[in-house]
């Protein structure tokens, strides 16, 4: 059995800015697929359908033909039954009749490839902060297939495949509007794809298509293993709290700095092997200082209260801040019409395209003179690009700007947050020649609160403007054992 370890060693084994998206989603399904009894679906022993249905030992076609003939019986009510989701409903409809309601789960399907790659991803889902619906459920204890009651199979193979629909939908554009929670984004709302092409991506498990879905920063794949991280803490019980009022430094020795220790380890910021011991020893005033730079406090590898309050922010509030920056990558468009520029500062890249071509792709970096209170995501169209003195200042239509300096430019540029390497190409891109004509341009800039750093660690940026908590207030964030819950499914469908 695969656990979340050999997942994250999979996944994580790949240099994200190398491997495309396509290989991604390839290492998700491989790594993911329920193989060797890991992550499959098992199927109810309860029976939630008609009570006609027999649990008599029948043949696997049999029961095939009649798992159809009830998938036909529920889905040929207009509403949904109240367990499944009204908004997917007449999607259901569309990929079970176009297929004369043969299950996708079960039968001829419950061995097959496509099922691994669709299992892999509804597996996927809590790690990348999105809560399916219905949820994923385990079989209370093994029954031969052939001995479940038909009505059972039937709900058990549309949860899967609503669960699946869902997963795809949220994963394509976000689950919550960027409106909704007042971000400032003045440009049309994310798309996602048309419901055909949802259900074409159900029915054939296309990798190549589902790639497409999938945000194309690489802190995406980075912020996902983060966040199964985070959950798999949440769900053995956390991680503990600091509760010594006292000022912990060296020379300080107890419970409270036992504790601590063990805190540091769980967040990765001290080795395992220095969890043992009562004293403030060296190796926890590193540890320490590295948990500090990595939320933005002073280093000076002392617990203080500052750095106390910090240390006692639970995984799970953790997690639901990193679960908000992996939405906000859900909400950049992955084929943008027209003229686009993405500045990714996480990642360190400013991307122009062109109908979705890459035209240029040049390192951004913050300037550490950066005083300004940027927002962790913007979106609006362009209306003035000027150039004096390799500074650019973006004009935006609601009225912010974003200004780029040159990267052998002085520090002290007013309002100059953002540095480009190749400024010249990127000033090119985005300032039209005299006469010449300028495409409308929209702009898209994500500043994350949570991000992880060249050195594989979790970071995060204070949000004075309290976007995340309106986020997190409205995100449907999965449960903290979702994963075991996955891995408690059978093999057998």
């Amino acid at each position: 059995m695969k656990n979340r370890a050999d997942v994250q060693f999979c996944v994580a084994g790949f240099r994200y800015d190398r491997v495309t998206p396509t290989l991604a989603v390839l290492a998700f399904a491989t790594c993911l697929g329920c193989e060797g009894g890991s992550r499959a679906a098992g199927a109810d022993t309860t029976s939630t359908g008609r009570s006609a249905s027999s649990t008599t030992s029948i043949s696997p076609d049999s029961l095939t033909r009649a798992t159809a003939a009830d998938l036909e019986q529920i889905l040929f009510s207009q509403d949904a039954p109240a367990d499944f989701p009204q908004e997917y409903w007449t999607l259901g409809r569309r990929i079970y009749d176009d297929r004369h309601y043969a299950p996708l789960w079960t039968g001829p399907e419950a061995t097959s490839d496509k099922r691994r790659v669709r299992m892999g991803l509804l597996c996927r889902a809590d790690d990348e902060g999105i809560a399916l619906s219905p949820p994923l459920a385990a079989a209370p204890r093994r029954v031969p297939v052939s001995t479940r009651r038909v009505d059972s199979l039937a709900r058990r193979d549309l949860q899967l495949t609503f669960a699946l629909v869902r997963y795809l939908s949220v994963v394509a554009h976000g689950g919550v509007a960027p409106a909704a929670v007042h971000a400032p984004w003045n440009v049309a709302p994310p798309a996602g794809p048309s419901d055909s092409a949802i259900a074409a991506m159900v029915e054939s498990a296309d990798t190549v298509a589902i790639a497409q879905l999938i945000p194309a920063s690489p802190q995406y794949a980075l912020l996902s293993n983060a966040l199964g991280r985070l959950l798999d803490i949440e769900s053995r019980g956390g991680w503990g709290v600091v509760t010594d009022s006292t000022v912990l430094r060296p020379g300080s020795r107890g419970a409270a700095v036992e504790r601590l220790r063990t805190r540091l380890v769980l967040s990765r910021d001290m080795d395992a092997a220095d969890s043992a011991g009562k004293d403030y020893s060296p190796a926890v005033v590193r540890g320490v200082r590295s948990f500090q730079r990595r939320v933005g406090i002073h280093a000076d590898g002392r617990v203080g209260p500052a750095t106390r309050a910090a240390l006692n922010v639970s995984a799970r509030d953790r997690a639901r801040i990193v679960a908000a920056n992996l939405e906000r990558y859900r909400w950049i468009p992955r084929s943008p019409v027209g003229q686009t520029v993405v500045l990714d500062v996480a990642t360190g890249r400013a991307t122009v395209m062109r109908h979705g071509v890459v035209v240029l792709r040049t390192n951004l970096g913050v300037s550490s003179s950066c005083t300004l209170p940027l927002p962790p995501v913007l979106a609006d169209t362009i209306s003035r690009v000027t150039n004096s003195n390799a500074v650019l200042r973006i004009r935006l239509a609601g009225g912010d700007s974003v200004v780029i300096r040159a990267a052998d430019k002085g520090r002290n540029v007013a309002r100059a947050c953002l540095v480009a390497d190749d400024y010249a190409a990127l000033r090119d891109a985005l300032v039209p020649r005299a006469g010449a004509y300028a495409p409308a341009t929209e702009l898209y800039m994500v500043l994350p609160t949570a991000y992880v750093s060249g050195d594989s660690a979790l970071m995060y940026r204070p949000d004075a403007s309290g976007a995340d908590a309106r986020l997190g207030a409205v995100l449907n964030m999965p449960e903290a054992n979702q994963s075991a819950m996955c891995d408690r499914l059978q093999t057998s469908p």
